[in-house]
């Protein structure tokens, strides 16, 4: 969603689990649908979208990328920024963990 001073607000996908396209889409439904409901039902939302790279390819058929304009477009959303193309398992354990280290407070 969009702030003052031209700063958006987007809910970020790379916590749900999906490395292809339907698991993407039916993430986007079940889960960032939801959050929209609750923080912002009427207004634009803005997305950040986790790609895999097969999800991305799958995306690069015009059929597919067309849909997916219509599902924001029906939804009042909007793609802010991607998350793309990571390949192997992104959402493995040892993953989330390094995902904060170092502790930059320490």
């Amino acid at each position: 969603m969009k702030l003052k001073n031209d700063c958006h607000l987007a809910y970020c996908t790379n916590i749900h689990r999906g490395s292809s396209w339907s698991e993407t889409i039916e993430s986007l439904d079940r889960y960032t649908m939801r959050v929209r409901e609750q923080v912002c039902p009427k207004d634009p939302y803005a997305i950040g979208l986790r790609l895999s790279a097969s999800a991305a390819a799958e995306l690069s058929d015009p059929t597919a990328l067309k849909a997916f304009q219509k599902w924001l477009d029906d939804r009042q959303c909007y793609v802010f920024t991607i998350n793309g193309f990571p390949y192997g398992d992104f959402h493995g354990t040892r993953v989330k963990e390094d995902v904060y280290r170092p502790d930059w407070t320490t």
